[in-house]
């Protein structure tokens, strides 16, 4: 009985310390924390599998020698997970010592993607994602995913950055929607590469978007925009995301390279620095804002 106890106790011991082992602790500068906290909320996905990507795609590139400055920073904990378990004991046994300062060595790879551009971060995390897109605009096929709780079946042509260097975004016809359209890629998912061969692909067009791209597919619409002083300060100088292409400028009113949706979202935070002019649509939009806003802070109630 004892041996047969001394065995088990033995056997749960090994267990702990396989485990153990891929059990990863470290210390992280607070800047690098934050960076780590907006992918976990932007891209929603957990920290194991952010930094089980990271190592995936970094783990040659830990001889960057990152620091702790002042001391400070925030402990960081995460299991590999069985991709991750198999790296590891292949570089153990490769590379001999390569872990003698564990804690180390992940702090490097995680300080590595911190430091990277948001969208190739982006990039690491949807790695996966990434390469079925490529393989299908290699062959030329179609693809099936869900985005936005639909499912979608689009020609994929193109995965291209947004000048902010922001996000990534997988440009192609959409045949559910029959239209061309940009979807960001972490909101892809599951994809799935199809053998229907594309039928739309138009190599012009796909350089047009690659040349002047706008996740808003702005290509030949426009608005009219009047600015106060202050407004047309913001527009130069502070409020750039998103921001449309000047088509034209006579003093204080600017006419804008946008669609709807992307009017919408750049000109909210101007309030009441801006005023459009035309299309008329986005005009009464505004102006129906507006007068909600007005209600809200007057204590009435009106319908949406």
């Amino acid at each position: 009985m004892m041996k047969r106890s001394g065995a088990l106790s033995s056997g749960i011991r090994r267990d702990f310390m396989i485990n153990d082992e891929f059990k990863i602790k470290t210390t992280i500068p607070n800047l690098v924390y934050g960076v780590l906290k907006r992918d976990i909320s932007l891209f929603n996905i957990p920290l194991n599998r952010l930094a089980n990507a990271a190592f995936l795609a970094l783990y040659d590139r830990n001889t960057e020698g990152w620091g702790l400055p002042g001391g400070e920073g925030q402990s960081l904990q995460f299991k590999l997970n069985k991709e991750g378990q198999n790296l590891f004991t292949l570089l153990q046994e490769n590379r001999p010592g390569i872990f003698s300062n564990k804690a180390g060595y992940f702090r490097n790879i995680i300080m590595t993607y911190s430091n990277m551009a948001s969208y190739k971060r982006e990039r690491i995390i949807f790695a996966e994602r990434v390469s079925q897109i490529e393989k299908a605009v290699k062959k030329k096929v179609k693809m099936a995913f869900n985005y936005r709780n639909e499912l979608r079946v689009i020609e994929p042509y193109i995965l291209i950055t947004d000048k902010e260097q922001e996000f990534n975004y997988l440009f192609g016809y959409c045949e559910t929607h029959h239209e061309y359209r940009n979807y960001r890629l972490s909101k892809i998912n599951p994809a799935r590469i199809l053998k229907e061969k594309q039928s739309r692909h138009d190599e012009e067009q796909v350089k047009a978007v690659k040349k002047n791209f706008d996740p808003f597919l702005s290509y030949g619409e426009s608005v009219t925009v009047r600015f106060t002083a202050e407004g047309l300060y913001l527009f130069d100088h502070v409020i750039f995301l998103n921001k449309p292409r000047v088509l034209k400028r006579e003093g204080q009113v600017l006419t804008l390279e946008s669609s709807f949706k992307k009017a919408v979202i750049y000109l909210a935070p101007f309030l009441d620095e801006a005023c459009v002019l035309s299309p008329p649509a986005l005009r009464d939009f505004f102006k129906q804002k507006a007068e909600n806003l007005l209600a809200l802070y007057r204590g009435e109630q009106t319908d949406d």
